[in-house]
This record gives structure tokens, C-alpha cells and sequence, in this order.
């Protein structure tokens, strides 16, 4: 009786995986119409799209992306490693729609010296930023709940970092590899307490009037 229960577990089990990647295998990966033929993206359930890969230029020219919407349809996350590896991107203006950034979605944008995040940016997963080493000063809006295990390790130039308020969790060496780093955070926060536990130097938003300007 226990064999035949545990055989039925183990088909229900198999069954499970092959529905769910049946079902990852159906997501159409569409490329942008004219003028915006540099992305490539994913409908979500709710009407909106991930963008899954940044094609980019290809004249070997710096760029600095704006993500617009796609095709009529709202970005509302930034895939698994969309933007990975484009070492000519110096810039990227990331649209108010867009709430979740996926791991390594920016991994090893070599040149990348700014990222222009909106308040409605909840998540950034882990290593998303990391290895960007261009970045040196960089403020994350208030509405960030979470930043991923290495988030922004590897960005050696990073010499200021704002975190807010609204952060609640913040993963394991996310700043590693940042020496120069000294992170700016609000009094009691839990970015301050990340801070005092992971060694990292800071100073308060409120001693800054760069960092505390609206």
C-alpha cells in the first residue's frame, strides 16, 4: 500500500513539472514592431510585459536607452538577465510602470555610470545590478521594499548609494566589492542597521541636501 501511494506521489509530482513547463514553453517571445526594435518581451497574465532581452545596437555606438511601452502594452517588469553583458550602455531610463526588476537584469553593464529607477520600483532582485562598474552615485527611490543577494556587488566605483525608508530587506553581500561605498540612509532605518551589521560606512539622508531634495 505504501509503494502504491508513493508511486501515485511520484507521477503526480511528474505530471506537475510537465503542465508547468508546457506552460513556459506556450509564452510567445515577441520583438518590438518599428521604431522600437531592440526589445524583446513576454505578455504577462495581467495585461502587461517582462521584457526578456535588450538587443541593442549593433554600430558598436554608446547607448542610453529609454524603455518606452511596447507595441501598446505597459513594461511592467525587467527580465532575467534582459540587459546582461552590454558593455557600450551608459545610461538607462527605466519607465514609472515598471515594478520588478529580475536578477541579473543588468549584470556586468560594464559601462553603465546611471540608472533612473521611479518610486513604483518595489523589487530588485539578486545581482541585478552587479558588476556595473561605471556606477558612482546613485539614489533608490522610496517605494523599494527589497534588494537582492549581491544586488550591486562588484560595482567598484560606487562611491554613494541613498537607500530609503521603505526597504525592508536587503540580501547578502549586496554591496560586496564596493569599497568605496558609503551608503546614505534614514535615521533607525533598516538600511542603517544593515549597514552597522555588514561594516559599511554611512551618514543620514538628512545631513545631505543633495540626498534629502525631493
Amino acid at each position: 500500500m505504501k509503494k502504491t501511494i508513493a508511486v501515485i506521489t511520484l507521477l503526480a509530482i511528474l505530471l506537475s513539472s510537465c503542465f508547468a513547463l508546457a506552460e513556459q514553453q506556450e509564452q510567445e517571445i515577441i520583438t518590438s514592431s518599428f521604431p522600437t526594435k531592440f526589445f524583446q518581451y513576454i505578455v504577462l497574465d495581467d495585461n502587461t510585459i517582462e521584457i526578456v532581452n535588450y538587443i541593442g545596437r549593433d554600430d558598436g555606438e554608446e547607448e542610453a536607452p529609454i524603455i518606452p511601452d511596447l507595441d501598446g502594452y505597459a513594461v511592467t517588469v525587467i527580465g532575467k538577465g534582459a540587459f546582461s553583458g552590454h558593455d557600450k550602455m551608459i545610461a538607462v531610463l527605466i519607465p514609472e510602470s515598471v515594478t520588478h526588476i529580475r536578477e541579473e537584469a543588468f549584470c556586468n553593464c560594464s559601462a553603465l555610470e546611471s540608472i533612473y529607477l521611479s518610486e513604483n520600483v518595489s523589487v530588485i532582485e539578486a545581482r541585478a545590478f552587479m558588476n556595473c562598474r561605471s556606477l558612482t552615485r546613485e539614489r533608490l527611490q522610496e517605494g523599494l521594499v527589497s534588494i537582492g543577494e549581491y544586488a550591486f556587488s562588484g560595482c567598484e566605483s560606487l562611491e554613494s548609494l541613498a537607500i530609503p525608508d521603505s526597504v525592508t530587506w536587503i540580501g547578502e553581500n549586496a554591496f560586496s566589492g564596493c569599497d568605496l561605498l558609503t551608503a546614505v540612509v534614514g535615521r533607525d532605518s533598516y538600511a542603517e542597521q544593515y549597514c552597522k551589521d555588514s561594516g559599511i560606512p554611512y551618514y543620514y539622508l538628512d545631513e545631505d541636501p543633495y540626498w534629502s531634495m525631493d
